[in-house]
């Protein structure tokens, strides 16, 4: 299993923020429920690990309705502790959360190096944006094919095992991973942490030295 370090967490949170704002017409009013918000962050995550580029920490397995990951829950749990994300039956973005994902696709994701990963959003937003009917996203996900754990042969989603693990976070020969500055680690560690500078200035440490994406001088 893999350890992922606190900036790891900022990043995917900030990842999936941006992708859940951009896949609905009002964000501000109805992003959607947990079983779309789920479905759609596992089809970023494979689009990015079909690739081989390493960006979002997220694990998935085999569950009830499709592909679950506890990292989203923790994303969900750090989203609506920082007022970034509201649920009730439904999410919906806060304005400021409206604004930390307008900011980071843009200035993040809208890099050169970081093209992998905003094209992988783009392509998962535009296809379900303003979809908010279950079914029609659930057959796409369970008719995928991955290749699970380390096997060889590709099955489809559907035909997983209960709890088999679908996908993780690409090893080994990787096309690239997530670039992102020092100056953008702190701004997220205020949004999730803003009373834990000591906190924040440990992270970029830590994120640095493990190197699970690269980071820039600001």
């Amino acid at each position: 299993m893999t350890v992922r370090t606190q900036p790891q967490r900022w990043a995917d949170a900030a990842i999936l923020l941006a992708l859940w704002t951009k896949a609905a017409k009002k964000p501000l009013e109805d992003a959607g429920d947990r079983l779309r918000l789920m479905k759609l962050a596992f089809l970023a995550a494979h689009d990015l690990h079909e690739q081989r580029f390493r960006a979002l920490g997220l694990t998935f397995y085999r569950w009830k309705w499709g592909p679950l990951s506890n990292e989203v829950y923790e994303a969900w749990e750090m989203l609506t502790v920082a007022g970034l994300m509201e649920e009730e039956e439904r999410f919906l973005i806060t304005a400021g959360g409206v604004e930390l994902a307008d900011h980071f696709a843009r200035e993040v994701l809208g890099d050169e190096s970081n093209g992998h990963v905003r094209r992988a959003v783009d392509r998962v937003a535009e296809a379900w944006s303003g979809r908010m009917a279950a079914k029609p996203l659930l057959d796409h996900v369970y008719g995928l094919r991955i290749r699970p754990g380390d096997g060889s042969r590709k099955i489809t989603v559907r035909s997983a095992g209960w709890g088999q693990r679908l996908i993780a976070p690409p090893k080994g020969d990787l096309s690239g991973s997530l670039d992102i500055s020092n100056a953008w680690i702190e701004t997220l560690g205020l949004c999730f942490s803003p009373s834990h500078e000591a906190a924040v200035l440990k992270a970029e440490k830590d994120f640095r030295e493990r190197r699970f994406v690269v980071a820039r001088s600001a």
